[in-house]
Formats: C-alpha cells, sequence, structure tokens
C-alpha cells in the first residue's frame, strides 16, 4: 500500500496514527485525554460502574463503590507495558477528588449525624487498607507498578484530630461581659464542648465505627491533649488567686467528675490512656498557694469584721435586739465567712478540705483569742454609752460561737474557761 493510500485509508478510520504521519496534533492528543476515562469504561471486558462514571459515584457519596472501581482499573493499568502515564494521571486525580469527598465526611461528622456517607467512609478506608497491605507485603511488584500505600486510616486519624481542633479554637473564645477570669471561661466553654461532642460521637459515631477505630478514645484524647497542653503553659506562671483555686477544681472535680464520669461519658472512654493534667509535683505547688491565699484571705475578713464590730462599741452604737436579747451580727458574719472558706476548699475535693480545715481552724481561733481580748479590754472601761446593752450583746454572741461547727472553736472554749457559765445561769444575765 503506498503512503497516500495508507493516509486516506486512516481517515476513513478517523485515527490519526502517530507513527505514520508523525506526532499527533494536541488538539487530538487533549480530546483523547478528555475522553479517556469514559472509553476505559466502555473499552472491551471492561464494565461502566452502575450510577455511572467514577466521579458521579463520588458526587453521589458512595464511596466505597467508587473506590472499588478505582482499585479495578488501578489494577489493569498497572498490569499493561508499557505503563500510560496520562491514564495513571487521570486515575491519582480521581483518588484525590475521593479523598477530598470522604474526608468533608469525616471532619464534618463531629457536629452532623452523617448516617451512609460515614458508613461509605469507613468501608471505603477498612478496603483500602488491605489495599495497603496487599502492596507492603510484595514490595517487587509495587516498585515495578509505582505503587505506594495510600495510608488512609492514619490520613483519618489526622483528620479526626484536626476537627477538633477547629472545634476548639470555635469554642475558647471568651466575653467581655463575663466577670470569670479568661482561664476559666476558656476551660468552661472548651469543656462543655468537649462533653456535648463526645456524648454526640458516643451516641451517633460509635455504633458506625468497627471497633478497632477506638473512635470514643481518639476524640477523647485530642481534647485531653488540649487541657493537658493549656494547663502546663499557664502554671509555667504566676496564677492569680482565682485561677489557682479554678485549675484545683478542674483538676480534682469539674473534669473527672462532671465529664469524663457522666452518666452519658463513662465507661465508653478509657481513662487509662489519657496522661495527668498536672505532675503531682506541680499539683501539690498549686494546693500550697490555694491554701496560702485561703488562710490569708480568711484572716483578712475576719479582721475586718472585728475590727468593724469594735469601731461600734468605741463608738456607743446601741447594738440590735431581737425580742428582749441583745444580738451582735459579729457572730453571724465569722460564721458565714468561715463556712463560705469550708465550702469553697470542698468544691475542690474532701481530700483539699481535710487538709484545709486544720489550717482555717488554726485562723478561727486566733480570731477567737483577738476577740476575747477586746471584749475584755472594752468590759474595764464602764461608763461608756450603752455599755450594758453590748456587753449583754458579746455574752451573747460569745455563747453563739459555741454553735460553730468547728473542732478548734469548741476547744478554744474548753481551754479558755471563756463565758462558761451554765446556760440556764447566762440566761438570767443576758436579758431585761
Amino acid at each position: 500500500m503506498t503512503d497516500s493510500r495508507r493516509q486516506k485509508h486512516s481517515e476513513q478510520l478517523g485515527n490519526a496514527p502517530e507513527d505514520i504521519n508523525g506526532p499527533i496534533s494536541s488538539g487530538v492528543r487533549k480530546k483523547g485525554r478528555m475522553n479517556w476515562l469514559q472509553k476505559l469504561f466502555s473499552s472491551p471486558g471492561s464494565k461502566a460502574p452502575e450510577g455511572g462514571t467514577i466521579q458521579g459515584l463520588i458526587h453521589q457519596k458512595q464511596f466505597y463503590k467508587a473506590l472499588k472501581e478505582l482499585v479495578a482499573q488501578e489494577n489493569r493499568i498497572s498490569n499493561d507495558a508499557p505503563r500510560n502515564t496520562h491514564q495513571t494521571k487521570d486515575i491519582d486525580s480521581l483518588y484525590e477528588s475521593l479523598e477530598k469527598e470522604m474526608f468533608q465526611v469525616i471532619s464534618e461528622s463531629i457536629v452532623q449525624i452523617p448516617g451512609d456517607p460515614l458508613v461509605q467512609v469507613i468501608k471505603a478506608i477498612k478496603k483500602q487498607e488491605k489495599e495497603d497491605s496487599k502492596i507492603l507485603q510484595n514490595k517487587e511488584i509495587a516498585e515495578h507498578q509505582r505503587r505506594t500505600p495510600r495510608k488512609w486510616k492514619e490520613k483519618w486519624a489526622r483528620c479526626v484530630e484536626e476537627s477538633v481542633s477547629q472545634r476548639i479554637s470555635n469554642g475558647s473564645t471568651i466575653s467581655t461581659r463575663d466577670t470569670a477570669s479568661c482561664l476559666s471561661q476558656k476551660f468552661r466553654n472548651v469543656g462543655k464542648t468537649f462533653k456535648n461532642d463526645l456524648i454526640h460521637v458516643i451516641q451517633n459515631l460509635g455504633p458506625l465505627y468497627p471497633a478497632e477505630f477506638n473512635i470514643c478514645n481518639l476524640y477523647a484524647r485530642r481534647y485531653h491533649q488540649y487541657f493537658v497542653s493549656e494547663i502546663e503553659s499557664v502554671t509555667e506562671y504566676e496564677l492569680a488567686e482565682e485561677d489557682t483555686y479554678f485549675l484545683l477544681c478542674w483538676i480534682h472535680n469539674i473534669y473527672p467528675q462532671t465529664i469524663l464520669r457522666d452518666p452519658a461519658i463513662q465507661g465508653h472512654i478509657d481513662e487509662s490512656q489519657l496522661e495527668t493534667l498536672l505532675p503531682t509535683r506541680k499539683i501539690c505547688t498549686l494546693e500550697k498557694d490555694f491554701v496560702n491565699d485561703e488562710v490569708n484571705s480568711l484572716k483578712t475578713s475576719l479582721e475586718k469584721s472585728l475590727n468593724s464590730e469594735s469601731k461600734r462599741w468605741k463608738d456607743g452604737k446601741e447594738p440590735s435586739k431581737v425580742g428582749r436579747y441583745y444580738q451582735s451580727k459579729l457572730q453571724t458574719e465569722v460564721t458565714q465567712i468561715y463556712r463560705d472558706s469550708i465550702q469553697k476548699t470542698a468544691e475542690i475535693s474532701e481530700e483539699m478540705s481535710n487538709k484545709m480545715a486544720p489550717h482555717l481552724g488554726k485562723e478561727l481561733q486566733n480570731f477567737l483569742t483577738k476577740y476575747q481580748s477586746l471584749v475584755v479590754e472594752y468590759t474595764q472601761k464602764k461608763n461608756q454609752k450603752h455599755f450594758k446593752a453590748i456587753t449583754i450583746g458579746n455574752i451573747n454572741c460569745s455563747w453563739a460561737f459555741r454553735k460553730v461547727p468547728s473542732a478548734t472553736c469548741c476547744e478554744f472554749y474548753a481551754r479558755s474557761g471563756w463565758m462558761d457559765e451554765p446556760a440556764g445561769n447566762c440566761n438570767q444575765i443576758i436579758h431585761f
């Protein structure tokens, strides 16, 4: 066949034989690339996937079916000789599209009920894990076919962590209208997000994931790492009193009791996988700082109340009267201050309350000693205005202090013998 006859025959067939007539034109090559996938599924021995092209399956969120078709086509192309570079690029492009859509579903699943799309993602990841295993087990063939593991399981874990990081970022905002410290606001907001998200994961995502994904613990660990990092960072510097107190509450009470041991969460999280929020050495330092701060606060409050009361005596102000009895507000104020301090410590933990009790009791005892001294000093000057009423008010106040639930307070009265007349006799003295 002459050259002219060959050319005419080729034109009739609609071919552009590069080996006969020179390089293929750029337009023909571009058209060939664009139509390759369509021709691939309609070529002899190849069946188009149900629902249309692979890209169509991806858009329909039929991720598992799309992956099966991609694996089949990748295997066919890999066995071709010589290797078709353009076909490989198209396959890689489809893998990228599939990954993007799949991991978008994973990212959104922390706040949405994903249903079947997430099931498709999980099945696709498990299948790709099997394909990765085949590649690793037969390295010679993998090297010949230029295939590497896609490691979707690792990418999935990173995607989960990134979605948690985004949630933390959104939840850690603080309000200038909230009077609480920035630290407590941030922890309370992220803690609330953590708790709600974890319940969502347990109830809506957990049933969809196989056990080997360890889904609940993965989400919990990422949130936990945030708190560990933040606490470690803030404790490098001197803390305000309210922040020291809040951190101890968070470490001993709020985080373990209110969040991790919430009925909807407890039993789904393996706490042994979570590192301690703060080393014991640093916790002891915080506790020591809190004790010092609280003792000083109690001491200051008691002194303020006593000074205010003694000034009333010196100014000759008549004490208030309930029925026939003169009363001093001092006992009510002091008892409330003391109980508030006890309650505040108990909110950290029972153990912390037991540690604090001797320190608070000692300050109360110091207060009573000073109060006794001031009363004795006052009663030595009998010509003062409302002397009798003020003295009776202090006698009543003294007996009221005996009812304060403090072993130290009772011990003080037992040792001092101050106003230890029997109540029956005392009643004859303290009213008109």
